[in-house]
């Protein structure tokens, strides 16, 4: 027996390669007394738990290492949570493994062991899902299927709408009556987005700077998990339309751009981490509706006309404050609040600094064009 193969299991929880908090008894014992305000183990994220704490200096990755070792068994909670209690440290058990040893015997795997390893890795899987995704699944769900529901509207009352009103609609090819009615809406979304991300950045008490509401960059309400559902339904809209139709709605510039976005929103939403970024880059919708306007007025032939030059000009302005000032503020507001920004995930510190920069190269690319185009116009008038 002596020579039989036996080996250990290594145990769910990963010690972080992170600087380590000092848990002294006082601190476990706050911890324990956030985790039961929560609902116990199973129900309190890190995120809520940080936000509560309120402790200078504690990182996201401390209250995920040490709510680790409270789920695991590692050290007692004492917070009376006894539902899992069968669960005790994995590596002390000797888990045999169904393979033949150096001695040729076949050894059979424990059935008790295997239950407990397998009820291991299944609270593994629930504590990084909750770790992540701390919004209600009714709320997302709901708000996205909104979104596509709305943009599916507008895009059939478009169709509907634009030959009665519109005398230059019916002679356009189909090609571009079905831009036409995906112009709509996108100019729909970008008003409502523009509109909604104006109000949660400059007047919502949400992100206003108050220390005693936790980091800025942690900070959500169902009203703006929902705003941005709304959002992401639109993104998923869009991008199919132009995978559908590619590349007559959008070369690969703007699959690559729809995807950043509905990316990042989708973050935001999902974890409640970074929206006020988040908001900041969707104001930049706002320019969306003039370049749509321009589209318009150049299907219906009105590409000399005086409005159209003025459109150019607006455009020019628009873009200028909205994709190119606006995204200087960002980069200098996640500067100002880098701290604060380090408590979120690595995801969410990764993506508040490469998406915004991808977009920005993007926009002056953009801006480059809308210049060259104003000149132009300018000179012709």
């Amino acid at each position: 027996m002596d020579n039989y193969d036996k080996t250990r299991v290594s145990r769910p929880y990963r010690k972080s390669s992170l600087p380590r908090l000092r848990w002294t008894p006082d601190l476990h014992d706050h911890f324990a007394e956030v985790v039961h305000s929560l609902g116990g183990k199973y129900k309190a994220t890190p995120k809520k738990i940080m936000q509560i704490m309120g402790v200078r200096g504690l990182k996201i990755s401390h209250i995920k290492s040490h709510l680790q070792v409270i789920i695991f068994g590692i050290i007692d909670s004492s917070i009376g949570d006894d539902v899992y209690d069968e669960l005790v440290l994995v590596d002390s058990l000797m888990i045999f493994e169904n393979r033949e040893n150096d001695c040729g015997y076949a050894v059979m795997l424990s059935t008790g062991s295997s239950n407990m390893l397998v009820k291991s890795y299944l609270n593994q899987v629930d504590l990084l899902l909750k770790e992540y995704v701390s919004a209600d699944p009714f709320v997302v769900y709901t708000s996205i299927i909104l979104g596509i529901f709305a943009c599916k509207t507008v895009y059939e009352l478009s169709q509907i709408i634009s030959p009665l009103y519109f005398k230059s609609y019916p002679n356009l090819s189909k090609g571009l009556q079905l831009e036409w009615s995906n112009r709509a809406m996108s100019t729909f979304h970008a008003m409502y987005i523009a509109t909604v991300s104006l109000y949660f950045v400059l007047w919502s008490d949400l992100f206003k700077n108050d220390p005693q509401r936790g980091p800025i960059t942690l900070r959500s309400s169902t009203v703006s998990i929902s705003a941005l559902g709304v959002s992401v339904g639109y993104f998923l809209s869009d991008l199919s339309m132009i995978l559908w139709r590619y590349p007559s709605l959008g070369g690969m510039e703007y699959v690559i751009h729809h995807l950043l976005s509905l990316g990042s929103v989708a973050y935001a939403m999902l974890t409640g981490e970074a929206q006020i970024y988040t908001y900041m880059v969707l104001m930049s919708e706002a320019t969306t509706p003039c370049i749509n306007l321009r589209w318009y007025l150049d299907a219906a032939g009105m590409k000399r006309s005086k409005v159209y030059t003025i459109n150019g000009v607006v455009i020019f302005l628009a873009w200028l404050v909205a994709r190119i000032l606006l995204f200087i503020y960002l980069f200098w507001h996640s500067y100002q609040y880098h701290d604060q920004a380090k408590q979120m995930h690595e995801i969410g510190a990764v993506m508040v600094h490469v998406v915004p920069l991808v977009l920005s190269v993007m926009n002056l690319y953009w801006f480059s064009q809308i210049f060259k185009g104003m000149v132009k116009t300018l000179k012709r008038e």
